[in-house]
């Protein structure tokens, strides 16, 4: 992990088991910070994700409950940083994966972390080195866009019944994806791909040699599994008369041949993950890493 730190970057991955401490890796030294007051953690975590969701609670509970969270976890870690620091690469471990450090009150100004650092996630300091020795080639498209995936909704429902037991889950059409991806292509040029409609189909993307794109994009819904994390999945089109379910879930993702150095999840949930203590961050977005991207765009909520 040292070897991969650019200056003025540090790693910390947490570790919310007995004790909870956090490693703290810079380019010339290693620390294990103790973190004795984090208890509790995934009900305060929990909670505060509650605050954020509603401005007005925010107002009122916010700044303080922010501010403890802050102390507790993560202010340890960056006492032990060296001067100079300005990007922390944070690795969540059990209830923090739900936490958005971003968001935690530095100081009784209401100062955010965000405007102290510049701040990435990685599942675990394994998947940062493995990353940090990988490198894109033969790349020959810049994009490939999956939008407005085709649901039915009664068969939709079925479906998603049968993956995910009882989790209340409601898929709809997403007409404005379309016009995000077609906003996106506009950008990028007439090298762009897209999928949508019936077309964006799981069947569709697993056909495609997926290796030459640089950038991956999914406007789509997103389902993660607490029951079940290797079924976690997004959801592409739900045509009949496919040879594919639609759920592109993470025990797929991990057979992809990918060479992308952006993979953007836009979708509900899809950076939530089993929260196997000591175990990082699961889910889809580890799948895509292993996958072959270097780095993601995903969504806690």
């Amino acid at each position: 992990a040292q070897a991969a730190l650019k200056p003025g970057a540090a790693f910390i991955e947490f570790f919310t088991g007995n004790p909870p401490a956090a490693f703290v890796v810079t380019s010339d030294r290693f620390r294990v910070v103790p973190l004795p007051n984090l208890g509790n953690a995934a009900v305060r975590v929990a909670g505060y994700a509650d605050l954020i969701s509603q401005a007005s609670a925010f107002d009122r509970f916010g700044a303080s409950a922010g501010r403890e969270l802050y102390r507790d976890l993560v202010e340890p870690a960056v006492a032990a940083l060296p001067p100079g620091t300005s990007h922390l690469i944070l690795a969540p471990d059990g209830p923090l994966e739900m936490l958005p450090f971003d968001a935690l009150v530095t100081d009784a100004n209401g100062r955010f972390l965000i405007e102290k650092f510049s701040l990435s996630y990685m599942p675990s300091a394994n998947n940062f080195s493995m990353l940090n020795d990988w490198r894109p080639s033969g790349q020959s498209r810049p994009l490939l866009a999956i939008a407005d995936p085709w649901y039915p909704a009664p068969q939709a429902a079925s479906l998603t019944r049968s993956l995910f037991e009882d989790d209340q889950i409601r898929i709809t059409p997403l007409p404005y994806t379309k016009q995000e991806v077609d906003s996106i292509v506009n950008l990028v040029g007439a090298d762009a791909d897209v999928l949508s409609g019936r077309n964006a189909s799981e069947g569709a993307v697993k056909r495609l040699d997926l290796s030459k794109y640089r950038t991956l994009h999914f406007a789509t819904h997103g389902i993660a599994s607490q029951n079940h994390p290797d079924r976690s999945a997004l959801i592409l089109s739900l045509s009949p008369n496919q040879s594919e379910d639609g759920f592109l879930q993470v025990r797929e993702i991990y057979n992809l041949k990918l060479n992308a150095d952006l993979v953007v999840l836009s979708a509900c949930e899809t950076n939530q993950a089993d929260q196997a203590i000591g175990e990082g961050v699961g889910g889809l977005a580890r799948a895509f890493f292993f996958a072959g991207a270097r780095s993601l765009v995903a969504s806690l909520w």
